[in-house]
């Protein structure tokens, strides 16, 4: 709202010989914009001026990016001056130019039906998914209720859920007492200090969303494996990208980012569901969708990524929490020794592969007892870990689609940053045959096949069967063998490498019951449900499902979970493919 402050930017400009560009008058409109008292003779000098430059205004939707309401206040700065002013609508690619695909261009001759996404279901029914779909984004966390809640929790002792109830409750006061101690620190050195510091970061929300993030974490590392021990940098980067995420999830909601995707995701279904619309593909379907509505033409749904340094420290800050307030009773099971207090959670060394020493955080034993997944009565997981209710958001660019409020990322890169500059360069006419592919993948409707899944539950609630490929639990494994006194050196040696063996073994079994528990948990919550997968890529063109635990190019055994919710007759090749399949499981004529 300083526009002292853009008039002194554009003098600068001037005074450096540098031509302003169309994104350097969409910041002085936006100021203007948001002004209570909007000055429109400046606003009016502007407009002349980008006239005088060769610039084309009608062009500002499509060749400037916008965050946030940005564009609103920049649409409504400019109809101060000329009322009836209409922003140039998306570009429209109909057709691929690369000569691979050619053949894709010209009309299609045989068509089984014209719209072979349309389902069963009212265009209401998906209108109130889509409001439950983005209410779930918007909390950040989905709750999935464990599979062995109704077998082996229902006749557990009340004193073991009382016991950690009352232990979160202290650790949830402790941690807020000392977040507030130590911010007040903060915000005494932001003020003499020049230099970067976190407060800015740890003001962003209430002091118990930050606490509520630390929990989140606490319950996923809690929930795995008593052997799995995170290295500290891991749970830095971790702490530090949830609350990275928690901003941009507030920031778009607090920008209507929300109720505009809504709107338009309505507008989709409305063509979606057509059972006789001619379509042609989901991209394009959504871009008209986007035309219908001119405050939604250029939104930016990318995740807004603070440096990684950034991450760690906020990570750093929220870690020393943890090992700096968290305590438990080490003698918790032991009702008649004295209380002794201990850190639950503490810095650990061991060597890496390389001999590296890496500081690890591990659990105190009676923390790991308390809340391993065994004892859990439901999960929590990002929405981006579960399939959605509705169709996607098609990907129309490398920042829109997905999820509601934006997806992680079109391509999924590592370490290497290098393929994400090539990606920058890169306009969003360029390819439009991969966002093409992904969205036809990701419109695929699936349901539960529930007879498959309700056996698959009472196999695992039933000591699991290696056979099938149903973890059994880790304390079928036999007992680790004790050391006698009979024993010769020879023998004990031999008896140590044999329990290093065992112990391996029983740390590998509680990992792979830990996926089924999840994957079936999953698979039970959407049991009576339609349901998508969202796709995306990585950086070899490879497409994969969001969703990491519960997919269709899962092991057999999720496979067979699936069907397609709107199926079709096996024709005669396909029966024989079938055939074909079977034989291949027999592993005899490959």
């Amino acid at each position: 709202k300083d526009l002292t402050t853009i008039k002194s930017l554009f003098a600068l400009i001037r005074q450096q010989r540098l031509t302003p560009t169309l994104q350097t008058y969409a910041g002085c409109l936006e100021c203007i914009g948001r002004m209570t008292d909007p000055d429109i003779q400046t606003c009016k000098k502007m407009l002349i001026d980008i006239n005088k430059k060769g610039l084309e205004l009608k062009e500002i939707a499509n060749t400037c990016s916008f965050e946030s309401d940005e564009w609103d206040h920049v649409l409504k700065a400019i109809r101060l001056v000329d009322a009836d002013f209409v922003p140039n609508p998306p570009r429209l690619v109909t057709e691929y130019d690369n000569p691979l695909l050619m053949g894709l261009n010209k009309p299609r001759e045989q068509l089984i039906e014209k719209n072979q996404y349309a389902l069963d279901m009212s265009v209401e029914e998906l209108h109130a998914r889509a409001k439950a779909q983005l209410e779930m984004e918007t909390k950040g966390e989905v709750t999935v209720k464990s599979i062995c809640a109704s077998s082996k929790l229902g006749s557990r002792d009340n004193r073991l859920r009382d016991m950690r109830n009352r232990l979160l409750h202290e650790w949830r006061q402790a941690l807020l007492k000392s977040f507030q101690r130590k911010l007040e620190t903060y915000k005494k050195t932001a003020q003499d200090n020049v230099n970067m510091t976190l407060y800015p970061y740890l003001k962003l929300f209430p002091p118990e969303e930050y606490i509520s993030i630390i929990f989140k974490f606490l319950t996923e590392m809690m929930s795995s494996s008593d052997s799995y021990s995170p290295t500290q940098a891991m749970v830095q980067v971790s702490l530090g990208r949830a609350v990275n995420r928690k901003y941009n999830t507030e920031s778009k909601t607090a920008a209507g980012m929300g109720e505009k995707m809504l709107k338009l995701h309505e507008l989709y279904m409305d063509k979606f569901q057509c059972k006789d619309y001619d379509l042609d593909n989901h991209r394009l379907m959504w871009i008209r969708a986007m035309h219908q509505s001119y405050d939604t033409v250029n939104m930016d749904m990318s995740i807004r990524r603070w440096p990684a340094h950034v991450q760690r420290q906020i990570g750093k800050f929220l870690l020393e929490l943890i090992l700096y307030n968290l305590k438990v009773n080490a003698n918790l099971f032991r009702p008649k020794s004295f209380q002794r207090t201990v850190p639950a959670f503490c810095s650990i060394f061991r060597p890496d592969v390389t001999l590296v020493k890496n500081a690890e955080i591990k659990m105190h034993p009676v923390v790991t007892k308390l809340f391993n997944c065994e004892n859990s009565e439901s999960f929590t997981f990002d929405p981006s870990i579960v399939p959605m209710v509705v169709p996607p958001v098609p990907w129309i660019s490398k920042n829109m689609g997905g999820l509601f409020l934006g997806s992680h990322a079109l391509v999924r890169v590592g370490a290497d940053m290098c393929h994400v500059d090539v990606l920058k360069t890169k306009t969003d006419y360029q390819y439009p045959a991969v966002l093409d592919s992904l969205n036809t993948l990701s419109s695929c409707a699936w349901t539960i096949n529930q007879p498959i899944l309700d056996l698959q539950i009472e196999i695992f609630n039933n000591k699991g069967d290696a056979r099938l490929k149903v973890a059994p639990p880790a304390p079928e494994l036999p007992p680790l063998p004790g050391i006698t006194q009979e024993m010769t050196s020879k023998d004990k040696a031999m008896l140590y490498r044999e329990r290093l063996q065992l112990q391996q073994q029983r740390q590998d079994m509680h990992g792979l019951w830990c996926t089924d528990l999840y994957r079936l948990s999953i698979a039970n919550k959407f049991r009576d449900e339609v349901f998508w997968f969202p796709h995306s890529m990585d950086f070899r063109g490879r497409t994969y499902p969001l969703p990491p635990h519960f997919n269709h190019l899962g092991s057999d055994n999720v496979r067979g979970m699936l069907l397609f919710a709107k199926g079709k007759r096996l024709g005669k090749e396909g029966y024989d493919w079938l055939k074909i399949h079977l034989v291949n499981l027999t592993g005899l004529k490959k």
